[in-house]
């Protein structure tokens, strides 16, 4: 008896491995990532603005490491800044930037459920694109560089900001198989380490972009 039980269990160890070697599960998955930002600046001289809602988007490739976890580059256009709202007059500062997070994750597997959990985490450099200032009062609004010369007769220098920002990103969110792919949407915040703004007197300010994202992964390996 202590035999037979003996091979009915090697029997299943052996179904269960042959069942898991035929499951494989993709070791390179590419697709887009797209979302809204709600961005504003943090430090010490940031105060009295507000967040600004703005866009993102971009693509992705994640690396399955082994087990449930796999690190991830990206590359994101995002629109980032602030704004402000005092006296009738609206005033939006505009930021664009290169961004390229890269980021360890983890799946965590639901026992009966195609839905996924993850959580991730990891740095991320930012390389500025564009800076721009915008203003509207009653039916009038005007856009200028920050590099043009009427906001420096106005300030007294140019408004300068630095090519490269760093942050720490982290965030979580849901995964739903669909068709071939994985649907995820998530929520993610970035918190800028670096001032950003090369002008007198060093001031202390850093992006903080809360973001809610949206993207679908392609299988590309097994």
């Amino acid at each position: 008896m202590r035999r037979l039980t003996t091979v009915l269990g090697v029997g299943l160890m052996m179904a269960a491995l042959s069942s898991t070697a035929g499951a494989q599960v993709p070791k390179l998955t590419v697709g887009p990532i797209a979302g809204l930002n709600s961005a504003t600046w943090g430090g010490s001289d940031a105060s009295g603005i507000n967040s600004r809602t703005s866009f993102f988007g971009g693509g992705f490739l994640s690396i399955q490491l082994g087990g449930m976890f796999w690190l991830r580059p990206e590359a994101i256009y995002t629109q980032k800044g602030w704004k402000l709202s005092e006296q009738g007059v609206d005033v939006t500062f505009k930021t664009d930037y290169l961004e390229v997070p890269l980021l360890l994750g983890l799946t965590i597997p639901v026992q009966g459920s195609g839905i996924r959990p993850v959580i991730y985490a990891g740095p991320s450099i930012s390389f500025n694109l564009n800076c721009k200032l915008s203003g509207q009062e009653g039916g009038t609004s005007v856009d200028v560089q920050c590099d043009d010369p009427m906001l420096e007769q106005a300030l007294g220098e140019p408004i300068k900001m630095k090519s490269t920002d760093f942050g720490i990103l982290f965030g979580g969110g849901l995964g739903f198989p669909v068709g071939p792919g994985n649907l995820a949407v998530a929520v993610r915040y970035n918190v800028g380490l670096a001032k950003i703004i090369d002008i007198t007197g060093d001031p202390d300010v850093k992006n903080k972009v809360l973001s809610v994202t949206a993207e679908f992964g392609f299988p590309i390996g097994m």
